[in-house]
């Protein structure tokens, strides 16, 4: 089984050849479960909404044991 502890999102854009990165997210700590673009807000404009699931905290065994943390991570698009 492989492990995830930090992972970034990319949005690619083609340029009549190849895909290229248009823009990146920050390095986001933890698991990415998943992600959505909508708008959360409710301004008209879509953002970049990630799930991720964290490292369980210092002597808890399991990635996703009773005593895991999760985080929702919003992102303006520009």
């Amino acid at each position: 089984m492989r492990k995830f502890n930090k992972g970034v999102i990319y949005n690619l854009a083609w340029d009549d050849t190849a895909l290229a990165p248009n823009w990146k997210t920050r390095e986001i700590n933890g698991y990415i479960s998943d992600f959505q673009m909508k708008d959360v807000d409710n301004d008209g404009e879509e953002e970049l909404v990630i799930a991720v699931v964290l490292p369980p905290e210092e002597g808890v065994e399991g990635i996703f044991s009773k005593k895991s943390r999760s985080n929702i991570h919003f992102f303006k698009i520009f």
